[in-house]
């Protein structure tokens, strides 16, 4: 599939995704801002979040061994610059890394991944891999178009996760982080 087909199936998820990330990133006001400055709800940092967005298909969910990691992808056929690159660069806040849920277009489980965490691990990785080598599992998408690695959760700190569920209704499987 090309890029523009993988984003094209993964918008579907955007309305929910929206959402869960609105209880994880806004808080309410407190009583002296509502009162004094009309203020109701707060975003909880005050600058701009980039926040990157993978969905991954629902029969992929089944299987506990990618359920346990992420995946970022570390190439493209077309040589363009993945999204690996651009995190070791320092662009994005959060990875929102979910899956398709029981029914087409419906959010499955997901995770709120703090990519500072996830860059401060990654070379940690890094460091303990022999010369030549990097980090993760590497994984050949079916088509060749492009390929990416596997990332356990376990090899992270705990820091890594900032929330996690399943669906837009469901609470949070982790505490939030403190904003």
């Amino acid at each position: 599939m090309s890029w523009q087909d993988d984003k094209g199936w993964a918008d579907q998820f955007m309305p929910d995704i929206k959402a869960v990330l609105g209880r994880h990133l806004l808080g309410e006001a407190s009583m002296a801002e509502d009162s004094k400055h009309a203020t109701d709800l707060v975003v909880l940092q005050m600058k701009d979040l980039r926040i990157a967005v993978r969905m991954r298909r629902r029969k992929y969910a089944h299987n506990p061994h990618y359920v346990n990691q992420f995946t970022i992808r570390t190439e493209r056929r077309s040589g363009v610059k993945t999204e690996l690159a651009k995190l070791i660069e320092g662009w994005g806040d959060y990875y929102f890394y979910g899956f398709e849920g029981l029914h087409e277009g419906e959010l499955g489980i997901w995770n709120l991944i703090d990519l500072k965490e996830f860059r401060v691990g990654y070379m940690r990785l890094l460091a303990d891999c022999d010369r030549g080598t990097f980090p993760g599992e590497p994984i050949k998408n079916a088509d060749g178009g492009s390929s990416g690695c596997g990332f356990s959760y376990e090899w992270f700190a705990p820091e890594l996760l900032v929330a996690s569920g399943c669906g837009i209704h469901s609470e949070s499987i982790v505490a939030e982080a403190a904003f």
